[in-house]
């Protein structure tokens, strides 16, 4: 994967390391050295904040150029909705982010969909929600999984064959997210198992002294 987080810091100044790390300006060698590898899928992010303003115009224009070169080389792309950046306007404790990203989500499954192949295209709606929730405790995060379950439920009926990808970090208390996407906490925010689609198990430096196998095996037997 390529570094997708897109936050605006407390001084306002947006953060956006595919442009500012020279990613966009060598799509094509980072996917052909990727292909190259061995490597048959990549993660991507659209970037919520970057592809949507204030007024809502949304403009996916760099996420089809991301696609195309990526089909170039032979790449699936799993694709990243939120990675930390929300429109101008809008944060984690506005209610308005469930319909917003399930707006969103839409128009990205309209005009991703078409390229897609023949592999069921990979949506994570939001990126470690347990880390975005961390500041604001069991509401912002019951929100923010509501947002994701909206946006999964938009992508799903206009890709019916959509797979959805959740990682989260062992270290924000991932049981929690995942539980409340499966619906095993709290059913009534709409949690289902089938959302619960595929985990992604982030390692976070404080507990690299932790056996993986071990780690993981705790989400196996769990899940």
């Amino acid at each position: 994967g390529y570094e997708g987080a897109d936050p605006a810091n407390g001084a306002g100044h947006a953060f956006d390391p595919a442009h500012h790390g020279g990613h966009l300006d060598r799509l094509e060698e980072d996917h052909r050295r990727a292909a190259q590898m061995g490597l048959r899928a990549v993660r991507e992010s659209i970037g919520w904040r970057l592809a949507e303003d204030g007024d809502g115009h949304i403009d996916l224009g760099r996420a089809l150029r991301v696609q195309a070169s990526a089909r170039r080389h032979g790449l699936q792309v799993l694709w990243t909705l939120v990675h930390q950046g929300l429109p101008q306007g809008l944060g984690v404790d506005d209610d308005a982010i469930v319909p917003r990203l399930a707006r969103f989500a839409a128009e990205v499954a309209r005009v991703l969909g078409r390229g897609a192949g023949a592999r069921p295209p990979v949506f994570t709606p939001i990126h470690e929600i347990g880390s975005l929730a961390a500041d604001g405790g069991g509401a912002v995060r019951r929100r923010l999984v509501q947002a994701a379950l909206a946006a999964m439920a938009a992508i799903a009926r206009a890709l019916p064959q959509a797979r959805f990808l959740h990682p989260e970090s062992l270290a924000s208390g991932p049981w929690q997210t995942w539980d409340l996407l499966a619906g095993r906490t709290e059913p009534a925010l709409g949690g289902h198992a089938r959302w619960l689609d595929v985990v992604g198990v982030g390692l976070p430096h404080d507990l690299q002294g932790r056996r993986l196998h071990r780690l993981l095996t705790e989400v196996w037997l769990r899940y």
